[in-house]
């Protein structure tokens, strides 16, 4: 079934809960959010569904004006368009991420798909994948949940340990 306006449904919730937690680990340092930050996406990654593997490939991570990491090289028909929405869309988070670093003065980092579809293929629970699934993203940050908590708090500044976490 196409979807024509997918609607994200979910993934804020499971985030707000994880930032919710995130917010209240005294410390935080942008090394242990890089840290569990490269832990949801190489997740992510495992659990996206593969076609030509450009979906998989344009995810990202950022954490500041001109720092993150996020592939290059995609194959296809849909391959200039691809990279052209990448860029962007990572340019965007760059200065999303910048503005909070400044402003906040919080440690923030984001991850993202950039491919133009990533949204529809998240959302669209009545494809059957071969490889991966729907709701990548989010199955990620479930999963990944209770190891990004670990991963901020033993790079907290303080050396915090996870009895610091509510």
């Amino acid at each position: 079934m196409a979807m024509v306006g997918a609607k994200v449904e979910g993934l804020e919730a499971v985030l707000g809960a994880l930032n919710l937690e995130i917010r209240r680990i005294k410390n935080k340092t942008k090394a242990g959010m890089i840290k569990g930050g490269f832990r949801i996406l190489r997740r992510a990654q495992e659990l996206t569904p593969i076609n030509t593997g450009n979906l998989r490939s344009s995810g990202f991570i950022t954490w500041g004006r001109s720092s993150g990491k996020y592939a290059k090289d995609y194959k296809g028909p849909a391959a200039e368009e691809i990279k052209q929405g990448v860029e962007q869309t990572v340019d965007e988070a760059r200065q999303i991420v910048g503005d909070a670093n400044m402003f906040k003065g919080e440690p923030t980092v984001m991850i993202g798909f950039g491919a133009f579809y990533a949204i529809y293929v998240h959302e669209d629970l009545d494809v059957e994948h071969n490889v991966g699934q729907a709701k990548f993203l989010q199955q990620a940050v479930e999963d990944m949940r209770e190891a990004v908590l670990n991963d901020i708090v033993s790079e907290a500044s303080t050396g915090g340990s996870p009895g610091d976490m509510p």
